[in-house]
C-alpha cells in the first residue's frame, strides 16, 4: 500500500536541508526603502455618467510604498532576508491596506504589500514565507512594456479580466513560496498559500506555478494558477493561465502575452466597484502587446496595447481596448518626470465598470468606475529612496 504523502512534505524538507546548511550567522543588516509619486490627472469618462475630471494624482506608475528590508549572512552561501512593506497615500498621508485607493486604512493591515522572510541559498534556490508576490505578479511585472502602471498598464486591464489582485490572486497571504536557480536559464517557481481550515488542507488553499526562460535577448515565462478565493471556498473559483515573451533588440524592447482566466463555478463576471474589491472569479481573455524604446540615459518612450474580450456575457458586453502612450525623463537615477496619455474604449453596451487608473479614487469623493469610453492624461514626477 502506497503511503500517503502530505502536500507541504517537500517544502518542509527543503527549509530543513537549507537550515542544515547553516554554520554560525554574521550581524545582520536593516535598510528602509520606498517610493514616491504625484501629480495630476485629466480625462473624460470617468463616472458612471461619463462625466470629465481633473484631480490631484498619486502612483501613476508603481505604487506608493514604504518598508524594511533586512538581511543576514549565515555563511556557506545561505542567507536570511525579511521584507516588511507599506502601501503609501501622499494625498492623505494614510498607510496600509487600500491607502492608495481610499486614504484610509483599514483591517488593521499595515504591511500589506509584503511581510516575509527568505532563506535562500545558491545552489538550493530560495524559500519565502510569510505574505507576498507570486510568479503572476511578477510576470505581469517584469512582461509588460508600460511596467504594469497603476494608469494605463497592464495592471487595471489585469484586475478587471481577474488576473491580478491583492486579496489572493497575485499576492498571497499565508505563502510558502520556492524560486529554483537557473539551469540553462530556466528556472522554476511555485507558490502555495495555505487554507488553515481544520479537517481540510484544501479549503482556501490557492497555488500558483510556472517558469522562467531566458537565453540571449529573448526571455519568456509561464505561470499558472489555481485559486480557492472566499472564506470557506472548497473548489477552484478561479484559474489562471498566463504566457508572456519580451526580446531586446538595440534600444528597443518588444512584449507579447496572453492570459486566460475562467471561473470553473460559473459565478460570472465580476469587476473592482467603488466599494468593494471582487478579487478574480471572472472568465476572460485578454491579449496585451507593447515596446520600449531608450532613446538615451535620460529619456524613454513606451506604448502598450490591451484587449479583453469578456467570456461571460459575449457578443462584446464587458470587452476593453485600451491604448496607452508615455515617456519618461530621468532627472537622476532615482527621480523622473512622466507623462501618459490613453484612450480605453467600452464594447456592446458594457455592464461592469472598469477603469483605465487602477483603483483611482478622486479628492473630494468616491466615484463610480467607468461603463462608457475613457480618454486621460496623467503628468507626475516619482522619487525612489
Amino acid at each position: 500500500m502506497r503511503a500517503c504523502q502530505h502536500p507541504l512534505l517537500p517544502t518542509a524538507l527543503l527549509a530543513a536541508a537549507l537550515l542544515a546548511a547553516a554554520p554560525a550567522a554574521t550581524a545582520a543588516s536593516v535598510t528602509p526603502y520606498g517610493l514616491l509619486s504625484a501629480g495630476v490627472v485629466t480625462g473624460t469618462g470617468f463616472t458612471i455618467d461619463d462625466e470629465s475630471l481633473t484631480a490631484f494624482s498619486e502612483q501613476g506608475h508603481s505604487s506608493n510604498r514604504w518598508g524594511l528590508r533586512g538581511s543576514e549572512d549565515l555563511g556557506s552561501g545561505l542567507k536570511l532576508g525579511f521584507t516588511l512593506e507599506s502601501n503609501l497615500s501622499l494625498r492623505s498621508g494614510a498607510a496600509g491596506r487600500d491607502a492608495g485607493g481610499t486614504g484610509t486604512q483599514s483591517e488593521g493591515s499595515l504591511f500589506d504589500r509584503e511581510a516575509n522572510i527568505t532563506l535562500s541559498s545558491e545552489r538550493l534556490g530560495a524559500l519565502k514565507l510569510g505574505r507576498g508576490k507570486n510568479l503572476i505578479y511578477d510576470l505581469a511585472d517584469d512582461f509588460d512594456a508600460r511596467g504594469n502602471w497603476n494608469f494605463a498598464g497592464l495592471k487595471p486591464i489585469a484586475r478587471y479580466a481577474g488576473f491580478y489582485s491583492g486579496s489572493g490572486v497575485s499576492r498571497f497571504d499565508n505563502m510558502l513560496r520556492y524560486s529554483s536557480p537557473a539551469f540553462g536559464g530556466l528556472a522554476f517557481d511555485a507558490a502555495y498559500a495555505i487554507g488553515g481550515t481544520a479537517g481540510s488542507s484544501r479549503t482556501g488553499s490557492s497555488y500558483v506555478a510556472g517558469l522562467r526562460y531566458a537565453r540571449g535577448p529573448l526571455e519568456v515565462g509561464y505561470a499558472h494558477g489555481e485559486m480557492r478565493l472566499g472564506a470557506g471556498e472548497e473548489d477552484v473559483n478561479q484559474r489562471i493561465d498566463l504566457l508572456a515573451a519580451k526580446a531586446k533588440v538595440d534600444a528597443w524592447t518588444f512584449n507579447l502575452g496572453y492570459a486566460r482566466t475562467r471561473n470553473p463555478t460559473g459565478g460570472g463576471f465580476a469587476a473592482i466597484t467603488p466599494n468593494a474589491t471582487v478579487a478574480g472569479r471572472t472568465s476572460a481573455d485578454t491579449w496585451f502587446a507593447g515596446a520600449k524604446w531608450k532613446m538615451n540615459e535620460r529619456i524613454s518612450f513606451n506604448a502598450g496595447y490591451y484587449d479583453v474580450r469578456d467570456r461571460v456575457a459575449g457578443g462584446g458586453d464587458d470587452d476593453v481596448r485600451m491604448l496607452a502612450l508615455g515617456t519618461v525623463y530621468a532627472l537622476s537615477k532615482r527621480t523622473e518626470l512622466y507623462l501618459d496619455v490613453a484612450h480605453a474604449r467600452r464594447l456592446g453596451g458594457a455592464g461592469a465598470p472598469f477603469t483605465l487608473y487602477d483603483r483611482y479614487r478622486s479628492d473630494r469623493s468616491t466615484p463610480s468606475e467607468s461603463t462608457s469610453d475613457q480618454s486621460a492624461v496623467n503628468i507626475g514626477i516619482q522619487h525612489r529612496f
